[in-house]
């Protein structure tokens, strides 16, 4: 006959144990959430500065022309 599974947990190992894994498991998912959050942030500062800079460059090109009709 097979032998059980079955442990005695006198000093709470076993419940020890279990609470390792649930916190191990809750820092891991705490730990994508904040990369998922740290990238989408990146992405967002990264598109914000590409538009602003797309406007400075518009504005100087527009600056540039009226630099030439004046002199023309």
């Amino acid at each position: 006959v097979g032998v059980s599974d079955f442990e005695l947990d006198f000093f709470g190992r076993v419940r020890s144990l279990s609470e390792a894994a649930r916190h191990d498991y809750l820092a891991s998912t705490y730990g994508q959430q904040a990369a998922r959050s740290a990238l989408i942030a990146e992405v967002a500062r990264a598109w914000l500065a590409e538009r602003l800079t797309a406007a400075v460059q518009q504005d100087a090109q527009a600056v540039h022309e009226a630099r030439l009709m004046l002199v023309k």
